[in-house]
């Protein structure tokens, strides 16, 4: 599905669309969502992520270019949130999904807090670190392997060391084996265990695959 240049009540439709229509034809084939200056906000990528993602199993890119996103850390707060509750079914819900790649290309989420290094040709956080953090948590989370750049650009190593981890090893990390421990205060808490033998083949396939990661926006 392709958007470009909605005005913000088409873009409500749209969303209001996949998230609560019931019975969509394409609801297992659809594979793409790219909507790109469609004045989309904070809020509308969180409907993104957490009431639209979950209803099409085949949906693998989320493009926002060129919107409105101001902060990617109200996802993260629902995520600490979700991970937190007591029941496992929301967890379950972000990891079990096909997205891989998450174009958030000229937003203020990350255009206001980043600068590029025209040495390393590297993204580079300067002003708002919380937002790196975020960002890192999201793409942790939800599995992505992949943000969309400018032509020519790189991102910065640690982005860019989580990004190859998944794209290359994501099919062990969701194979991984989900133990509940005790803390210290007695509150159960779930945490993915992936086996110490198989980390030599991810990192492996990380380093060999590593082109993998970068998608560039049109």
């Amino acid at each position: 599905m392709r958007c470009i240049g909605a005005e913000r009540a088409q873009s409500d439709e749209i969303l209001d669309c996949l998230q609560h229509r019931d019975h969509l034809a394409f609801e297992h084939s659809l594979r793409t969502i790219k909507m790109a200056r469609c004045n989309l906000n904070e809020v509308d990528l969180e409907r993104l992520m957490f009431g639209i993602l979950q209803r099409f199993t085949k949906l693998h890119t989320i493009n926002i270019n060129r919107n409105d996103v101001r902060s990617l850390r109200g996802i993260e707060d629902r995520i600490k949130r979700i991970l937190s509750s007591t029941s496992s079914l929301g967890s379950i819900m972000m990891r079990d999904n096909s997205l891989r790649r998450f174009g958030l290309g000229l937003n203020p989420a990350l255009e206001g807090h980043m600068k590029y290094d025209p040495v390393s040709k590297s993204i580079v956080v300067t002003k708002d670190p919380k937002e790196k953090v975020a960002l890192l948590t999201i793409i942790d989370v939800f599995g992505i392997s992949s943000l969309d750049l400018s032509l020519n650009q790189k991102y910065e190593p640690d982005v860019e060391h989580i990004l190859r981890i998944k794209y290359a090893g994501r099919k062990f990390i969701m194979e991984a084996e989900e133990i509940t421990t005790g803390d210290t205060k007695n509150n159960n808490k779930s945490t993915t265990v992936i086996n110490r033998a198989l980390w030599p083949i991810i990192l492996d396939r990380s380093n060999k695959k590593s082109d993998g990661i970068y998608h560039y926006y049109d």
